[in-house]
């Protein structure tokens, strides 16, 4: 399995994620998030932060709970 996969087999739904959370699951962060990127797998929200969409039969949608935003950038 290559790293690539790895990270990705990592990456929940309707989650955001920081660079640095993500840098334990590959060897080469920044070429696997560009892969990721690309696929579309990813969406780029700010600098070093991540979203994975989550699809709805609406289309794609950033939707993450209160409670995992709250876990990520504090009260």
């Amino acid at each position: 399995m290559t790293s690539h996969s790895e990270l990705s087999r990592h990456l929940r739904p309707g989650q955001i994620y920081r660079r640095k959370d993500l840098a334990r699951w590959s060897t080469s962060v920044d070429r696997h998030l560009k892969q990721l990127l690309a696929d579309g797998r990813l969406e780029k929200v700010a600098i070093g932060l991540y979203a994975v969409r989550r699809k709805t039969r609406f289309g794609n949608c950033a939707g993450q709970s209160r409670e995992a935003r709250e876990e990520l950038f504090g009260r």
